[in-house]
């Protein structure tokens, strides 16, 4: 049977994915919920001054600590998560601008304090952040993970099966961030007549896909769910 710390290795793995993925989805919750308007707002940055500033910041601050936490094969990818663990808290720390702000008169944090350019220290650390999370696709999760006794061995099919999703995924984080790129300096403010700004669309799905290449990444353990529902996924992807 896998030792504590190595359960511990992909429960973090897993970890990263579900705040990943939930981000852009509980920050308008949130609004929804106790806010007054608003609901919807440019970017996923922008969260930070209204109601939801508490999931956003949490989130991110929780993910950074995992990414510190989180320990690879090598020591550049150690190198790499410990980066991004920085990055991540540096997008929770440095606010962007408030200029697209929806509802500037519900502004819930007050940005007075804050010296000039913080947004592009923000801006700056979530597009390499991202890049990075693209690089671990493309790159370091690809590589076959150590045996784990308590799961079945790894199909040679199947690895490859999951290297093609972790490829998809990586390709759509740098293919979504530069959308994201193009839709914030030239782009118009809606797509396809969405109600959802582009760039938080495209935030969103470059998220999504960070997301859930990570989970796939920690998938090793599913097997042992109590949900027939996680079980079937393991053998689907393992």
């Amino acid at each position: 049977m896998a030792d504590d710390y190595t359960i511990m290795y992909f429960r973090i793995r897993q970890g990263i994915g579900v705040l990943g993925m939930l981000l852009p989805f509980l920050c308008p919750l949130a609004v929804l919920l106790f806010g007054k308007s608003g609901v919807w707002q440019p970017t996923i940055s922008h969260y930070y001054f209204s109601v939801a500033h508490i999931a956003f910041v949490g989130i991110l601050v929780v993910i950074g600590a995992l990414l510190v936490a989180y320990r690879g094969r090598s020591s550049r990818e150690n190198w790499l998560s410990n980066f991004l663990g920085l990055l991540a808290f540096l997008v929770a720390i440095f606010p962007t601008t408030t200029t697209e702000f929806i509802e500037q008169d519900q502004l819930y944090i007050s940005v007075n304090s804050y010296p000039t350019g913080t947004s592009t220290v923000h801006n700056s650390s979530a597009a390499m952040l991202l890049f990075g999370f693209a690089i671990y696709c493309l790159s370091f999760f690809q590589c076959q993970d150590p045996k784990v006794e308590r799961a079945p061995a790894d199909k040679p099919a199947k690895k490859k099966f999951r290297n093609r999703l972790y490829k998809i995924c990586g390709w759509a984080i740098i293919i979504s961030l530069a959308l994201a790129a193009y839709y914030h300096n030239f782009g118009n403010n809606r797509l396809l007549g969405l109600k959802i700004h582009p760039v938080y669309f495209f935030e969103t799905t470059s998220l999504l896909a960070f997301g859930f290449a990570w989970l796939v990444k920690g998938s090793v353990l599913w097997f042992e769910s109590k949900s027939k529902f996680v079980r079937k996924m393991y053998y689907w992807f393992r």
